[in-house]
């Protein structure tokens, strides 16, 4: 089973660079940006959609750790797993707390 990759930003420039390539890589990839974002986010996942690439579309905003909360969780309902993050989220107090 492919490996589950999530790259915020991925809707543009670098993000959707990254997300493109983990998907040549052979990774699932949770693709997530901001609402005003989700034309392009669904093209990203149109694009990686093909035979053998599989993409999942999550909107949130991950300056909220409420909102990283929630789609996280969301990720690993739709995907089974959650085994690489490729974002800024490990600057927040979510993945960075260890009491």
């Amino acid at each position: 089973m492919p490996k589950v990759a999530l790259v915020t930003g991925a809707s543009k420039g670098i993000g959707r660079a990254i997300a493109l390539r983990l998907a040549k890589d052979g990774f699932t990839v949770a693709l997530n940006d901001i609402k005003a974002q989700e034309d392009a986010l669904e093209t990203v996942r149109d694009e990686i959609s093909q035979p053998g690439n599989e993409a999942f579309a999550f909107i949130a905003d991950i300056s909220s750790e409420e909102g990283v909360r929630k789609m996280i969780d969301d990720i690993v309902k739709t995907m089974g797993s959650l085994d690489v993050v490729g974002s800024n989220i490990l600057s927040t107090s979510i993945c960075t707390n260890t009491t």
